[in-house]
């Protein structure tokens, strides 16, 4: 039986029109034995039916508690899988033998269903196009050759629509365990147990056939945003080919099994579990690169996945019985910044490919989506929007405490005057401080006002800055708009930096010490070195998913001037900014590494229109 769609308004039935029709549709794909030469052509018929859809009059939706009365009480969520635009999340349920797919918007609210997959079969793996209008999936069960192992769904329809069926009876008995759909191409990759195959959906044959040295099934295939490679998972570790031939390029061995695997944004690293941790690994050089440690109770890592710069896996840890917990680590510093707690059997996860919230299935319908950030902003001091003065004692109380203080500004404006220190507004930092934001606050130097920028971090000190707007900072001919660094830590969090000057590091200068920076952004800053940021000798800067616009240097680097230092650049986007000598974008003297990021509309007067390099420059 199908499951009814009822849409119910205010949970009684208005009205239910009651259709249903057959559509016999004659299918002839060509199906493609490689290794034998042979084609295979046959021709099938495929059953549609339409069955009972209840509609009402003034609603558009389906509850959660309609779908979930569809089915027995063994239902859990076997599959989670994000559109890449995150406007859809497809959810696949199983119900002892029977699998369903539901359809759920950005809010978790069910929108649809797709329930006709073979009955008695199992729905082993879900994979979206790159425009987010259709899903693909995999098959999987007993006995499945000559079935139907892959198939195609448009979800822009209502109800969502069969466009493809394909059977494969060349196929192992397990049928298609593992689907992925090439990003930007009709072309869909396959795992049957025994080798992996790319269908092309225009034509319905089998282009290649893929196979690795050893031999060994594959049962999890993962593309990399630019679909130049493919990986497949196996249990010693993972087999990448490039697209061009389907090759075999890249072989990641481990000496231990190996479950999931993930690339990152740039498409250039992929992280792969490894017993209590995750190995990142540099796919090109076949080379691991960091490990992502793990706390002392994890026993083993299951899934994982990464966006952005988080990487967050499925962690089981040595409790008896065994409990579930979500690991949350930043990949750009190693750090582990989450541990988020569950208490059920995570089925999967799927990360939003947008916004830092993770979604995880259990023994439940419903998915569950949780921030994989904590809060940052749990102030042990909070101060009222505008107050300055309370603003600057709250500085000198967390200086003169041993411990870390989270200072919590309210949403608004603080407009400064005059400088408490020469060229600073604030007190200098020499402890260990975070100043955060819930709702986003702005610190602003009033025009016309005596120079000065924002803040100061001493030798030993370490600040980091959450959810803030620093605009108007200006020092003239010294250095460091809004912020310089005189040998501390550094960390901004969402941060925006507009309209400061100075002569060196319009926004910061980094003279000395750490800087870290994630999701900011940095526009209109001015300066004669670095319109934006300054990084000195000696100094280490790393910048993740940050946007750099319309930044000037009177000389060198429009944006960034490395100026001996080392400097990583993940997923980030330099826009129009400008240099009158060298550098629009990027000066370099120092080291630097940049990868997955974007350069456009960048000029310099004499060279290098996005990038000068005179010393050590990586571009992946």
């Amino acid at each position: 039986m199908g499951v009814t769609l009822e849409r119910i308004m205010r949970g009684s039935f208005s009205q239910c029109l009651m259709r249903l029709s057959s559509l016999s549709i004659v299918c002839t794909p060509r199906l493609v034995d490689k290794r034998g030469g042979r084609i295979m052509i046959k021709q099938y018929f495929i059953l549609v039916s339409i069955v009972c859809i209840c509609l009402s009059i003034g609603s558009a939706e389906v509850s959660s508690t309609e779908v979930a009365g569809q089915f027995g009480p063994s239902l859990f969520v076997s599959r989670l899988s994000w559109s890449p635009d995150g406007n859809y999340l497809a959810v696949l349920v199983e119900d002892q033998e029977r699998y369903v797919i539901a359809i759920y918007d950005s809010s978790l609210q069910p929108t649809a269903v797709i329930d006709s997959l073979p009955e008695a079969d199992e729905g082993y793996d879900l994979s979206w196009n790159s425009s987010s209008t259709q899903i693909a999936v995999g098959i999987g069960g007993r006995q499945m050759s000559g079935k139907p192992i892959t198939e195609v769904w448009d979800v822009t329809t209502s109800p969502p629509a069969q466009v493809l069926t394909y059977q494969d009876k060349s196929a192992a008995d397990a049928g298609s365990v593992a689907v992925a759909w090439r990003p930007d191409h009709q072309q869909i990759v396959y795992a049957d147990g025994k080798v992996d195959k790319v269908l092309n959906l225009d034509t319905g044959i089998v282009d290649y056939v893929l196979e690795d040295e050893a031999r060994r099934p594959i049962f999890g295939l993962r593309w990399n945003p630019s679909g130049d490679y493919l990986a497949g998972i196996s249990t010693a570790g993972l087999y990448i080919w490039e697209s061009n031939s389907y090759t075999l390029a890249y072989t990641l061995l481990q000496d231990s099994v190996s479950v999931d695997a993930a690339w990152s944004s740039s498409g250039f690293y992929i992280a792969m579990s490894y017993r209590n941790s995750v190995r990142i690994w540099d796919a090109t050089r076949e080379d691991v690169i960091t490990t992502l440690e793990s706390p002392e109770n994890i026993t083993r890592i299951s899934t994982v996945e990464w966006q952005r710069e988080y990487v967050v896996a499925t962690a089981i840890t040595n409790a008896i019985p065994p409990e579930n917990e979500l690991l949350v680590w930043n990949a750009m510093t190693g750090e582990l910044v989450n541990t988020i707690s569950v208490a059920a059997i995570i089925r999967d996860i799927a990360l939003h490919p947008t916004e830092n919230k993770v979604v995880y299935g259990t023994e439940s319908l419903t998915p569950v989506a949780v921030d994989i950030l904590p809060s940052g902003c749990d102030p042990t001091q909070t101060i009222s929007a505008g107050e300055v003065t309370g603003f600057i004692n709250a500085i000198n109380t967390a200086n003169s405490n041993p411990d870390a203080d989270v200072i919590g500004l309210e949403t608004g404006t603080y407009t400064f005057t005059t400088a408490y220190l020469p060229l600073n507004a604030l007190p200098a930092i020499t402890s260990d401080i975070t100043i955060c934001s819930p709702e986003g606050a702005t610190l602003t130097r009033q025009a016309g006002s005596p120079l000065f920028g924002f803040f100061e971090v001493s030798a030993g000190g370490n600040l980091t800055l959450e959810n803030l707007t620093l605009s108007g900072g200006d020092v003239g001919n010294d250095t460091g708009g809004a912020l310089v660094n005189e040998g501390g830590t550094v960390t901004l969090n969402n941060v925006t930096f507009t309209n400061n000057h100075a002569n060196t590091g319009g926004a910061i200068d980094n003279e000395s010490g750490s800087l870290t920076i994630t999701n900011s952004t940095f526009q209109n800053n001015q300066a004669t070195f670095g319109g934006a940021i300054d990084n000195d000798a000696g100094n280490m800067l790393s910048i993740s998913g940050s946007t750099f616009t319309s930044n000037t240097a009177d000389l060198d680097g429009g944006a960034i001037h490395n100026d001996g230092g080392t400097l990583t650049v993940m997923d980030s986007t330099f826009t129009s900014n400008t240099a009158s000598r060298y550098g629009g974008a990027l000066d370099n003297t120092g080291s630097a590494t940049i990868s997955g990021s974007t350069f456009s509309g960048n000029s310099a007067s004499w060279s290098g229109g996005a990038i000068r390099n005179t010393n050590t420059l990586t571009v992946n």
